[in-house]
């Protein structure tokens, strides 16, 4: 582990997010995936970051069927 400093400008969103948005899986077995958490990210960009955290985690929670096998964490920042 390192540190890290970043810069936020106004208006920059910055999410973090657990490997259990990307391991959400379908009975099919198909994973919610980068591409799903991307666009549940961006269709959210211009809502309140509440919105935006249990927007992303009603998307996955859908796809899963329910509550998926692994924990949901997101963190967005403004």
């Amino acid at each position: 582990l390192r540190p890290v400093a970043i810069s936020l400008a106004p208006g920059d969103l910055l999410v973090q997010y657990s490997d259990g948005l990307l391991e959400a899986a379908r009975a099919d077995g198909a994973h919610f995936g980068t591409c799903g958490v991307y666009g549940a990210m961006l269709g959210r960009a211009d809502l309140p970051l509440a919105e935006l955290v249990e927007g992303v985690a009603a998307d996955v929670r859908a796809w899963a069927g329910g509550v998926p096998g692994d924990d949901l964490t997101v963190l967005a920042l403004m």
